[in-house]
């Protein structure tokens, strides 16, 4: 199992946890990190990371962080003018096969 995967079902379990047991939840959103590394998930030194529940009156938005600009690459620029999918779009996305796209 990659790293990925396995910190994916780590914060699957911190959320399941979360749901059943309200002391634990209290504790995620009032000290996230505390509790991820209580968890053995181990985050980057500069990195934070808080915990917020969505409920039926509250929704949070989350904007990611904005893609730093990047000139186009000749491929990229190929796949634009000939009407192919770009890399932002995933060679292996619904649409490019729709399309008939192939590499």
């Amino acid at each position: 199992m990659s790293e990925k995967n396995t910190k994916a079902n780590k914060m699957q379990e911190i959320i399941k946890k979360a749901w059943n047991d309200e002391a634990f939840k209290a504790k995620l959103l009032s000290d996230t990190m505390a509790v991820l590394k209580e968890q053995g998930i181990d985050v980057p030194a500069g990195v934070t990371i808080k915990a917020v529940e969505n409920t039926a009156n509250h929704i949070t938005i989350i904007i990611p962080s904005k893609p730093e600009a990047r000139e186009l690459s000749d491929t990229d620029m190929s796949k634009i003018a000939g009407g192919g999918c770009s890399s932002e779009e995933g060679y292996n996305s619904k649409s490019c096969w729709s399309r008939g796209v192939t590499w």
